[in-house]
């Protein structure tokens, strides 16, 4: 299905890694001997499927990217959906479906991007996730339980998220935009169904020194 369509990958790869306490923003340290963004380019890269890849990152860094596939740069912006706007103004007029990822997710499959793509198309929006594991409460400024979530309605979400084209754009378009933190609660805010595709517990997020002990020995083992 997905061959069909006009897909352009969007890499978020603008963060400054603070939370890492890194000099260099923890997407361009090593992991395993090659750049940690490079592991996800590399990956999308080498898929027939996606057409382009719009690389959000400071200028200092574009070096690095040299693939097979058309290659562009967007600036990153203060906060995420300023990263990811900023992007979406150098997809290509012909793009059908934006596939977004965050460069600190280094342990991509190809099941998975195939199936949140597939999601993506029959359903307008869809991101990966998987069932959270941990009971969530709701607490209130003095850290007092308001209430327990139920754990069987819960999904951690990761990326790929996957929007068409035309209807991000037009949500960027408008003149008030809700802030969020992931790409698809920009269609949730705008009423729009999202699909969740089942992902993998090795495709987290590297934010801290632990899960960058965890990415390290991953790729040594």
């Amino acid at each position: 299905m997905y061959k069909d369509h006009f897909i352009s990958v969007i890499l978020l790869a603008g963060g400054q890694g603070k939370r890492l306490e890194s000099l260099i923003p923890k997407q361009f340290l090593s992991l395993g001997g090659k750049l940690l963004v490079l592991y996800s380019y590399e990956f999308f890269d080498s898929l027939s499927f996606i057409d382009e890849i719009i690389i959000v990152c400071d200028p200092d860094y574009r070096h690095h990217f040299k693939g097979r596939k058309k290659i562009s740069f967007a600036l990153p912006g203060k906060e995420r959906q300023d990263s990811l706007f900023s992007a979406l103004k150098k997809v290509d007029d012909d793009s059908d479906y934006v596939c977004i990822h965050d460069a600190a997710r280094p342990f991509l499959e190809k099941i998975v991007v195939e199936k949140v793509i597939e999601a993506g198309i029959c359903f307008q929006a869809a991101a990966v996730g998987i069932p959270e594991k941990n009971t969530l409460k709701i607490v209130d400024d003095h850290h007092f339980v308001t209430k327990t979530l139920p754990r069987k309605d819960l999904f951690s979400i990761q990326t790929p998220q996957v929007i068409k084209t035309s209807l991000l754009q037009e949500i960027a378009k408008k003149p008030s935009i809700p802030r969020v933190t992931d790409d698809v609660a920009l269609l949730e805010e705008n009423h729009f169904p999202v699909k969740i595709v089942l992902g993998s517990e090795k495709n987290f997020k590297i934010t801290t020194s632990f899960d960058w002990l965890i990415a390290n020995t991953l790729v040594s083992s």
